[in-house]
């Protein structure tokens, strides 16, 4: 039915909620034992405590952009950080042969599927 009303349960919440800031309602609620959170502008959620000490979003060196934001590894285990596996590639490509190479690819058989196109690989030293 939540779904089915949300037209009418928005107009008629909306007028309510707007009376009082984010931080009162979210004391309010977490008072009444309601689970709730606040919905974060890009900004705001990367400047929260747990997402920098967490390292969800990680500061690396561009080699043109120099120094960048970015979201860090998602998967890790309790008491531990995972490494970054680096930069995404600046050009489409750029890292096909080195991860296809670590799949068992020679480079003829990358070179081949380079040219049938099947994959993509950069050509850094262009003239």
């Amino acid at each position: 039915k939540r779904v089915r009303d949300r037209q009418t349960l928005h107009e008629t919440l909306e007028p309510i909620f707007r009376t009082r800031t984010t931080a009162e309602w979210i004391k309010i609620l977490d008072h009444a034992d309601v689970l709730c959170g606040p919905l974060l502008s890009y900004p705001e959620l990367v400047a929260e405590e747990h997402v920098v000490e967490g390292g969800a979003i990680v500061s690396l060196h561009h080699p043109v952009l120099g120094e960048i934001r970015a979201p860090g590894y998602p998967g890790r285990f309790s008491g531990s950080r995972a490494a970054g596996s680096g930069l995404p590639p600046a050009l489409p490509g750029e890292h096909t042969e080195a991860i296809l190479g670590e799949c068992g690819f020679t480079a003829a058989e990358v070179e081949r599927l380079a040219a049938e196109g099947v994959v993509g690989v950069a050509e850094l030293n262009q003239s």
